[in-house]
């Protein structure tokens, strides 16, 4: 029986957060890196697979794959951030999952669309967890998402040239918006994260149709699945169990891992290593590339189960350290 290759996203990883030693030196049997900052998850992914990242707008195909449809309007995610300030500059914060309720952001996007919608043909739409721009004219944005920009200094992605300008007006009146908003002086003043502005980035239209061929897709995340959608490219939702991603011999998939709050990750993270450690023991997988969303990069082969002399690599060591061998 064949056995398989995977590619799956993965909990953030590096500096300890992998806690189980047994699994730490099994991966450190691999190849092991971390690049900071991560690059976007779907382009790592791609480079993985031997593909460029997508030429058209990631917000058209995130909005592809969260409803089902490939609109032609030009779109830009407006995804909420948390600029904080600091002694010489300001940093933008990226909210963990489920930090705001689905009616604070609904009511935030409310009276932006009340003061902002209808600028030009401007219009804002929530759809679940994530929410667009429609714009009437196109102009400049970021090309990353918040998860990319988080803790940095987001000048660093901000767009120049002509059409920035119109980037830069619309993102200040959105913070005028958002700063003196009801439930976000509430939260202030309980002393939680506040959405005091918006990360608009991945302007664009979604492409024509394009088969490719592409692993199947074992994913929520409607980034991926737009990008697999415009591929013509089989997408399945994210199964119960990890291990239903390698049940049929020979098939080659991607396995994105849903995104959690911090506090779920070890568990999730733990249970999933697991799995595809034994997977590989069992030989129902030949290789594992497992990108970890903070960077980490671990590419694992069958054979590696022989390098038992590596010691852990040092980009999974905790603060305690662990030098034991692999």
């Amino acid at each position: 029986m064949a056995a398989s290759n995977a590619v799956v996203v993965l909990p953030p990883g590096a500096c300890g957060k992998v806690v189980d030693p047994a699994q730490r030196r099994w991966l450190s049997r691999g190849r092991v890196a971390r690049q900071v900052p991560a690059a976007e998850l779907l382009v790592r992914v791609l480079a993985e697979l031997g593909r460029p990242g997508p030429v058209s707008g990631p917000a058209a195909l995130r909005f592809w794959g969260q409803t089902g449809n490939r609109s032609d309007a030009w779109m830009v995610a407006a995804d909420p951030v948390h600029l904080q300030a600091r002694m010489r500059d300001v940093i933008v914060l990226n909210p963990p999952p489920g930090e705001f309720a689905s009616h604070e952001l609904q009511a935030l996007f409310d009276a932006l669309q009340a003061a902002l919608g209808g600028q030009d043909g401007a219009a804002f739409a929530r759809i679940g967890g994530y929410a667009y721009l429609r714009a009437g004219e196109e102009f400049a944005s970021p090309t990353v998402s918040a998860a990319v920009a988080h803790g940095q200094v987001p000048d660093r992605y901000a767009p120049t040239g002509r059409s920035a300008a119109d980037y830069h007006r619309l993102l200040g009146e959105t913070q005028m918006v958002l700063h003196d908003h009801p439930i976000n002086l509430q939260r202030a003043a309980e002393g939680r994260l506040t959405a005091n502005s918006l990360w608009l980035w991945g302007g664009g239209r979604a492409p024509a149709p394009q088969p490719a061929e592409l692993p199947r897709l074992f994913a929520a995340d409607p980034l991926f699945r737009g990008y697999w959608a415009s591929c013509s490219a089989p997408v399945d939702d994210w199964p119960a169990d990890l291990r239903d991603c390698f049940t049929e011999p020979d098939d080659d998939f991607v396995g994105v891992l849903p995104e959690l709050p911090d506090a779920d990750n070890e568990a999730v993270l733990s249970a999933a290593l697991g799995a595809l450690a034994a997977g590989m023991s069992g030989g129902s997988l030949r290789s594992l590339c497992l990108l970890f969303r903070d960077g980490l990069t671990v590419h694992l082969h069958a054979r590696d189960r022989f390098r038992f002399w590596r010691r852990t690599a040092d980009e999974l060591r905790g603060h305690s350290g662990d030098d034991g061998h692999a």
